[in-house]
């Protein structure tokens, strides 16, 4: 698990360096790409193989993420962890 990790980290530490100031439009659309990819990789229909582009999203959605955290402050990471707890509060029978 800990190599996954890691790759995923330096593919994200790649992705930051190149994609760095797009607006958010430009990593959903980078994101909706390398999705659309995994499925073709799914169907056997694919270049590369699905771990890849698993990888990508992952990769995409982590500098995503840190992305909006800093531009809208620390708190949203904490902010989306008490929602996620409290929705899972409420599923529990």
């Amino acid at each position: 698990m800990f190599q996954v990790l890691q790759a995923v980290v330096e593919l994200k530490n790649q992705h930051s360096e190149t994609w760095r100031d797009k607006p958010e439009s430009y990593w959903l659309a980078r994101l909706m790409e390398e999705v659309g990819e995994a499925g073709a990789a799914f169907a056997n229909d694919h270049d590369d193989p699905l771990d890849w582009e698993l990888m990508q999203i992952a990769a995409i959605c982590l500098n995503w993420l840190e992305m909006r955290a800093v531009y809208h402050g620390e708190y949203l990471c904490r902010d989306l962890l008490v929602l996620h707890n409290e929705l899972d509060d409420e599923a529990q029978p």
